[in-house]
């Protein structure tokens, strides 16, 4: 049985990873390294479908928004890494004339900018041919002992339409998890034309969420982060507050926020 992490569900968007673990945990049992040592890699299939930049859809800014929190809370100097998958190849310099790629690997601060500048050339449906690709290359990495812990994330505002499995969604997605005892899958249904977002099972390493909209995507995303680095969240924090205490010692502190400081 997979083991999950007990689901943190405060609207407050502060997070504390401290140093004495503290979380609880059911399902699958096997030997955690100590905290903040666990290299992880965090595989993103990326919606990039014509549907993302239709008219008013705000849906590939929140993909994206996703994919660079994703991205600034990996420990790179431990050994974290992430890649993105789009469905659809794309550029990442800003120039939609360069040479396009299937994807992108992320192994430092300097490497986020390439998300911010992915470019989409040439948008179409929405396959899962990617996230056949992504799982595939994350089960070898975790069989060779390259990282710790795996989490393949799939971001979409809507349903496969190409390249479908047999066995179903929710199936093919567990069977994806249950391909290594640390390999993990993430879920994320982005807008309101999802229909076909598999029921999550925890016990077998597979969470499903949805986030209609732009504040629905910010809490998700906290309980998703909370979830795969293992985080605690200081919901006590108002606005009126003139600081922070804690009763328990701290390695980081992470603030998470949108809009003013």
């Amino acid at each position: 049985m997979k083991k999950t992490i007990q689901r943190v569900l405060a609207a407050v968007i502060l997070f504390a990873m401290i140093l004495s673990g503290g979380f609880s945990e059911v399902g699958k049992v096997h030997a955690e390294k100590q905290q903040g040592t666990t290299k992880r890699a965090i595989y993103v299939v990326f919606d990039n479908s014509g549907s993302m930049y239709g008219d008013g859809n705000k849906a590939w800014s929140q993909a994206t928004y996703a994919m660079e929190v994703f991205a600034a809370m990996m420990n790179y100097e431990s050994g974290d890494v992430m890649k993105v998958f789009p469905m659809h190849d794309i550029t990442t310099d800003g120039n939609t004339g360069s040479a396009t790629k299937s994807s992108m690997e992320i192994r430092g601060k300097d490497d986020i900018a390439q998300i911010h500048n992915m470019y989409t050339p040439k948008p179409g449906g929405t396959p899962y041919t990617q996230v056949n690709n992504a799982a595939g290359e994350l089960t070898k990495l975790l069989n060779a002992g390259s990282v710790d812990e795996g989490w393949l994330v799939v971001l979409t505002d809507g349903d496969f339409d190409n390249d479908i499995p047999a066995s179903g969604l929710k199936a093919d997605l567990e069977g994806k998890a249950a391909a290594n005892e640390n390999l993990y899958v993430q879920y994320l249904a982005i807008g309101t034309d999802v229909k076909n977002i598999p029921e999550g099972n925890a016990d077998k390493g597979l969470y499903a969420q949805k986030a209609g909209n732009t504040s629905e995507v910010v809490n998700e995303l906290a309980e998703i982060s909370n979830r795969i680095f293992k985080r605690n969240e200081y919901a006590g924090y108002s606005s009126e507050d003139s600081g922070l205490e804690f009763d328990i010692p701290l390695r980081k502190l992470i603030v998470f926020a949108q809009g003013k400081m």
